[in-house]
C-alpha cells in the first residue's frame, strides 16, 4: 500500500512540475471521495468442484456478499476548461467474500493506483454544475485469504496485481473557485486473475487459492480543492 501511495504522489508531482515548467496557468487540484462498492460473484466461482453451488444438498449453506465500502484520494491537473488528468489511490474494499458453513471463509481485498482522463461540460456558460465522463486504467493489487477448520485450506493466501480499464461518469458542483462537490459512478473492469477462488485437486484433498476476476462498481461522493 505504501508503494501505491508513493506512485500516486510521484505522478501528481510530475503533472504539477510539467504544468509549471510549461508556463500554463492550468490549476492543480486534490480531492477525495467515499462510497459503496458492488461486485457480482456467483456461487460457482468459489471453487472448481461446485462445493459452494451444491452446499444445500450437503445440508450446508454458502453465501457471497456483494458490496462493501470504497475510498479514493487523487490529484489532478486541469488542462483548459474541459479536460483534466487525475492520478490517485483507490481502496475497493472486499471484491470477493464467501462464507461456507463447514466452515470456510474467503475474503479478497483490492486496492489500486488510478490514472484517468476527465472530460467535463458545464450545463451552461454561467452554471456551477458540470457533467463529466472519465476513462483510464487501474493498476490493481488483490489479496485473497482463506480461513477454515480444514488444515489443507486454513491460512491459504495469495497476492496478485495487474492492469485493468476504468470508466466513469458523474456530476460536479462548483461552490467557488477553490471548492467543488462531486458525485459519480466508476466501474473497474476485470479486477483479479481467475474464474474460481479455490482450485481443488480432483479428489478434493487440497486446494490452490487464486484472486477472483470481477467487475467492481463504485457509487461515491466527495470534494475537490483547487490551487488557483
Amino acid at each position: 500500500m505504501h508503494k501505491a501511495y508513493l506512485l500516486a504522489s510521484l505522478s501528481v508531482c510530475l503533472f504539477a512540475s510539467a504544468s509549471f515548467a510549461g508556463g500554463t496557468s492550468a490549476p492543480f487540484y486534490v480531492g477525495g471521495s467515499f462510497g459503496v462498492s458492488s461486485y457480482d460473484n456467483s456461487s460457482h466461482q468459489m471453487d472448481n468442484l461446485d462445493i459452494c453451488k451444491s452446499a444445500s444438498s450437503h445440508n450446508q449453506t454458502c453465501t457471497s456478499d456483494d458490496n462493501d465500502h470504497a475510498g479514493h484520494i487523487y490529484g489532478g491537473l486541469q488542462i483548459g476548461d474541459s479536460l483534466s488528468v487525475e492520478t490517485g489511490h483507490v481502496n475497493l474494499g472486499n471484491t470477493a467474500n464467501y462464507h461456507y458453513s463447514d466452515p470456510i471463509a474467503i475474503k479478497q481485498k483490492t486496492t489500486g493506483v488510478t490514472l484517468t482522463g476527465i472530460a467535463k461540460q458545464r450545463l451552461s456558460k454561467a452554471s456551477p454544475v458540470s457533467v463529466y465522463g472519465k476513462a483510464g486504467v487501474i493498476r490493481w493489487s488483490s489479496e485473497t485469504t482463506v480461513s477454515s477448520d480444514n488444515p489443507a485450506l486454513h491460512g491459504l493466501k495469495v497476492s496478485e496485481d495487474g492492469y485493468s480499464p476504468v470508466l466513469g461518469a458523474g456530476v460536479q458542483y462548483d461552490i467557488n473557485n477553490n471548492f467543488s462537490l462531486r458525485a459519480g459512478w466508476d466501474r473497474y473492469y476485470d479486477v483479479g486473475e481467475s474464474s474460481e477462488v479455490l482450485e481443488y485437486n480432483a479428489d478434493g484433498s487440497a486446494a490452490k487459492v487464486n484472486t477472483l476476476e470481477t467487475d467492481v462498481d463504485v457509487i461515491s461522493a466527495g470534494v475537490n480543492f483547487s490551487f488557483l
